[in-house]
C-alpha cells in the first residue's frame, strides 16, 4: 500500500479515482444498480460495474464457509456413529460380566424398570462426562478459530457467539446417540429371565457352514476357518463392527482431506497449469516488440504471450462474468 497522494502524483491523477465501492441496502435490486452506475460512468471510461459476488475476496470466503458448513453436515454424524456403537460394545460386555447380578437382583424383587433405569443412569452418566469435556473443547477452539478467521481475512471484528440453545441441542443429540447405541444391550436386561440370568450362558451351538467345500477349506488355516466360522455366526455383530470401522476410516479420510487437497490444487495450478515464474499485465494490447523485449532481460529464460478478454455471456434471465484467455499453440508455460 502507498499513500494517496504519492500515488496520484505518480500516475497524474491527483483529486480523481479509478475505481468505487458502492454500499447498498439489504433488498437492493443490485442488477438495477449496476445497470445504472455503468450509464453513469460509461462516458468517463467505466468498464462495468459488478457486485459482491463477483469478488475474488467474497468467493474465498464464501467457498470458505460452504466447505465449513459441509464439514459441521458430515463430521458431527460420523462421529456420533462411532460413539454409540462403542456405548454399544462396552455395555454389552458389561453386562455379560453382570450377568448373575442381575439375575439374584431379579430373583430378589427388582423389576425390569429398576434394572433398566440403572443401565440408562449409567449410559446418561457416560454421555454427560463426553458431552462436558466436548462442551469445553468446542468452546475453546471456537474462539481460537474465530480469532484465526478474524486474523487472516482482515475482518474489523468477528464475534464467536455462544448460543445456550446449540448446546443444549449438542447435549441431547450427544444424549440420543449414547442411548441408541445402549438399546439392544438394555433391551437383553429386560428380556433376560432370573432364572436363566443366574445359570452360566449356554454353549453355542456349532453346525455346518460350509458343508460339501472339503476342497475349498483345505487352501485355508484352522485359524482362518474359525475367524470365518465366528464372523458368520454372529453376523450383526460382525456387521456393526465393520460399520464401526468403516467410520472409523470415513473420519481419517476426512481428517487428512484437507491436506490432500491443499497439495492437489497446488500441483496443479503452480506445476501443471500456470507454471511460470512472474506474469506481466498491461493495462493496454501490446505489439509483438514487446514480448521480444522481455525475452531479451537478464535471467529471462523464456517469454510467452496471451490474453485475457473480461466477458458476459448471457442466456435468457442467466448471467455470468467469465475471463476468456488465449495463448499461443505450443505454450510451455
Amino acid at each position: 500500500f502507498m499513500p494517496r497522494t504519492v500515488l496520484a502524483g505518480i500516475f497524474d491523477m491527483d483529486g480523481a479515482f479509478n475505481d468505487v465501492a458502492i454500499r447498498t441496502q439489504r433488498d437492493a435490486d443490485i442488477h438495477a444498480i449496476e445497470g445504472a452506475l455503468d450509464l453513469v460512468l460509461r462516458p468517463f471510461g467505466g468498464t462495468g460495474a459488478h457486485g459482491r459476488t463477483d469478488q475474488i475476496s467474497h468467493a474465498f470466503l464464501d467457498n470458505e464457509l460452504v466447505q465449513l458448513r459441509a464439514m459441521a453436515a458430515v463430521i458431527p454424524p460420523i462421529f456420533l456413529f462411532v460413539s454409540a456403537f462403542l456405548v454399544n460394545m462396552i455395555l454389552s460386555r458389561l453386562i455379560v460380566l453382570e450377568r448373575e447380578q442381575i439375575g439374584l437382583m431379579k430373583a430378589v424383587g427388582y423389576g425390569p424398570e429398576a434394572i433398566t433405569w440403572h443401565y440408562v443412569k449409567l449410559t446418561l452418566v457416560i454421555a454427560l462426562i463426553g458431552i462436558a469435556i466436548g462442551a469445553g473443547a468446542g468452546n475453546w477452539l471456537g474462539h481460537g478459530l474465530t480469532a484465526l478467521y478474524a486474523r487472516f481475512y482482515s475482518f474489523p471484528f468477528l464475534i464467536f457467539r455462544q448460543s445456550l440453545d446449540l448446546y443444549a441441542i449438542a447435549a441431547a443429540i450427544s444424549a440420543l446417540a449414547a442411548l441408541a447405541g445402549a438399546t439392544r444391550a438394555i433391551w437383553s436386561v429386560v428380556a433376560l429371565s432370573p432364572a436363566v440370568a443366574m445359570r452360566p450362558p449356554a454353549p453355542v451351538r456349532y453346525r455346518t457352514f460350509f458343508s460339501g467345500s472339503g476342497r475349498l477349506l483345505t487352501a485355508f488355516s484352522q485359524l482362518t476357518i474359525m475367524a470365518l466360522r465366528h464372523l458368520m455366526r454372529w453376523p450383526l455383530r460382525t456387521l456393526l463392527t465393520a460399520l464401526g470401522t468403516s467410520l472409523a476410516v470415513a473420519l481419517l479420510v476426512t481428517a487428512l482431506f484437507s491436506f490432500d487437497s491443499v497439495a492437489f490444487m497446488v500441483d496443479t495450478v503452480f506445476f501443471r497449469a500456470e507454471r511460470q515464474d512472474v506474469t506481466l499485465s498491461f493495462r493496454l494490447a501490446q505489439s509483438p516488440r514487446a514480448l521480444q523485449s522481455v525475452a531479451a532481460m537478464p535471467g529471462v529464460l523464456r517469454a510467452e504471450p496471451f490474453r485475457v478478454t473480461p466477458v458476459i455471456l448471457r442466456h435468457n434471465h442467466r448471467e455470468r462474468r467469465l475471463v476468456i484467455s488465449s495463448v499461443p499453440q505450443g505454450a510451455d508455460l
